[in-house]
């Protein structure tokens, strides 16, 4: 608890880009909202508090990464004291007194929706900007194993098999591009960049209509 007050704003660096396990980040103190997320997880976690990520659910947010553009989501943590299950001790307290920790200065200071989320669907999460991050540097052996990991560890989360997907595509593995995009919109029929690209497949593919 020190470490994060003692940095907090000063030397923890929020970088968007940096997606590191929780160690690199405590020790290189700049990660973006996932990575320091999982890090203050695992300090709460061995502290013995209750721990809540949570999805936030923020406008929609573009970046263009070396000729791709990136939708960008944002996650936080809720942590909050356990009941003591001992005898004679008795804790009572309503949802106010737990603190919600959000690393991205932009979004803390708004008051956007949020919904829980799920370890598994976190650690997809990490495995999915990994891969991401080796598709653009053009590791393509590297990003089809996070990719493949993140649907492993969340058979439903249909980002990571959009970008499947998309990895497919570029290395001309059209069938199973057409695969993959359909699985990510089975997941969520509201993936709209499966879909798009999913239309783009289908123009290569000279079946416009």
């Amino acid at each position: 608890l020190r470490f994060l007050l003692e940095n907090g704003d000063e030397s923890l660096s929020y970088q968007s880009g940096a997606t590191l396990i929780a160690n690199q980040a405590y020790n290189d103190l700049n990660a973006n909202c996932l990575s320091l997320s999982i890090l203050a997880y695992s300090m709460a976690e061995h502290l013995g508090m209750d721990t809540q990520f949570q999805q936030v659910h923020i406008p929609e947010y573009w970046a263009l990464n070396k000729g791709y553009n990136l939708l960008t989501s944002h996650i936080n943590l809720r942590i909050s004291q356990p009941l003591n299950k001992g005898s004679n001790i008795k804790h009572v307290y309503n949802s106010l007194d737990s603190v919600v920790i959000d690393f991205d200065p932009n979004s803390r200071g708004e008051k956007f929706q949020t919904s829980n989320i799920s370890k598994a669907r976190i650690t997809a999460m990490f495995y999915n900007n990994k891969g991401v991050i080796a598709m653009l540097n053009r590791q393509y052996d590297l990003a089809y194993s996070y990719f493949g990991a993140a649907t492993k560890t969340d058979n439903h989360y249909s980002s990571a098999w959009g970008n499947l997907a998309v990895l497919f595509r570029i290395t001309n593995q059209f069938k199973d591009a057409e695969l993959a995009y359909n699985y990510a919109l089975e997941a969520n029929k509201d993936n709209h960049t499966a879909l798009g690209n999913l239309a783009l497949l289908y123009q290569l593919t000279d079946r416009n209509e």
